[in-house]
């Protein structure tokens, strides 16, 4: 990563709106990476200096929530933002 830059962290198993926010993130210049569930999160977070993560409420496998669960627990200075999916099963963040 090039000094200055921050790396960010995409979890949505959305491609579309994982694709939007890469464009313009890396637009700005970031190093941005993106994991389709919480597993592959997980694991982009342990290889990398992550400086923020976007992620879905949503995902069926391995949810936002969880993710935000663990990072909480193990990355506490990682700013989090969750994005809340419209789920026809009524889940929500308790």
């Amino acid at each position: 990563m090039i000094p200055n830059r921050r790396a960010i962290l995409i979890a949505d198993e959305e491609a579309n709106s994982a694709r939007a926010f890469y464009e313009v993130l890396s637009e700005d210049g970031d190093d941005v990476y993106e994991a389709a569930n919480a597993e592959t999160a997980i694991d982009a977070l342990r290889r990398n200096d992550i400086a923020a993560v976007i992620t879905d409420s949503g995902m069926r496998c391995g949810d936002g929530t969880q993710l935000v669960e663990y990072l909480r627990e193990n990355y506490p200075d990682i700013p989090v933002v969750l994005l809340m999916s419209s789920r026809a099963d009524g889940d929500a963040l308790s």
